[in-house]
């Protein structure tokens, strides 16, 4: 009887292990894609702070 549930634990070992890789196969190349928008976003953020310093200097100035 014990080595029956051996057997079984191994088995289950073997099917979380194929789980886990599946999960990794998916995961990865979506998380890449998140970081790229990310990272996008955040540009997109970082270029919008500096247009209402540049919109003061060119309306008092009236050049860059």
């Amino acid at each position: 009887m014990k080595n029956i549930q051996q057997g079984a634990a191994v088995v289950d070992r073997i099917i979380m292990v194929a789980f886990i890789g599946i999960l990794s196969v998916v995961a990865i190349p979506a998380y890449g894609e998140y970081t790229v928008f990310a990272k996008a976003a955040q540009a997109s953020i970082q270029s919008s702070v500096m247009k209402l310093p540049l919109t003061e200097i060119y309306m008092t100035t009236g050049f860059f």
